[in-house]
């Protein structure tokens, strides 16, 4: 999987695509069905899939105080990314100049002159452009007019509700790490550097139960900081 961070790393290789957009964070089951449809629609046309994410996520970069925790890093969201058979990931630096981007603008810069997209997935909820003007009506008029298909991709749910980044981080708050597997499709995981101490922990014998409760505590407490 080639990743390509930012607009100016472009090549024309990395054009004529299928293309999402979105934060993914947690690269949950709702998230793997959009990359799935992509994948195939990739596949069904012989083009190359594509992603499109942004660091910080546009929350981070707003309301930083405010921003809930993520629940997978660059490194970790890239990974689950290639997992899903994705062919790039265009990293776009969120800031000032690009969030003051019109919606006509985000559209010819990046998805046209850019990307040169044959086709869109997007959620019917997603906007983009300056004060979030560009809608998914907007889309639907600039695919019509230039040539590339939208589609919409509609709410993956299970008995319990909507898949979504909210749902997985309410049921880690809770300690429910079940429900958030089932929410992710995999066990939930965090990924960090090992800070060596005085080493007197592999001479203690802890109990296999007493591992697990440590375990789920560590856990939730790396996640709720």
């Amino acid at each position: 999987m080639k990743v390509i961070r930012g607009l100016y790393n472009l090549r024309t290789e990395h054009k004529n695509t299928i293309l999402t957009i979105g934060n993914f964070d947690g690269v949950h089951r709702g998230h793997q069905a959009v990359l799935a449809a992509v994948v195939s629609k990739a596949r069904q046309m012989g083009l190359s899939s594509t992603v499109m994410i942004f660091e910080p996520q546009p929350l981070e970069f707003f309301a930083p105080d405010n921003a809930p925790p993520r629940l997978t890093k660059l490194s970790e969201k890239l990974q689950q990314l290639k997992n899903c058979d994705i062919d790039q990931v265009l990293v776009m630096r969120f800031n000032r100049d690009f969030a003051n981007q019109s919606a006509d603008q985000f559209i010819d810069r990046i998805l046209l002159q850019g990307l040169d997209i044959k086709h869109l997935f997007i959620g019917e909820d997603f906007c983009f452009g300056k004060n979030r003007l560009g809608n998914y009506g907007t889309r639907v008029e600039a695919g019509q007019k230039h040539g590339f298909g939208v589609e919409n991709l509609h709410t993956i749910a299970d008995d319990e509700g909507r898949f979504s980044s909210t749902r997985v981080r309410e049921h880690l708050q809770k300690g429910e790490f079940e429900q958030a597997a089932t929410c992710l499709g995999r066990p939930y995981r965090m990924c960090g550097r090992v800070a060596h101490g005085h080493k007197q922990g592999r001479s203690m014998v802890i109990p296999p139960l007493i591992w697990n409760y440590i375990e789920t505590a560590a856990r939730y407490l790396a996640f709720t900081r």
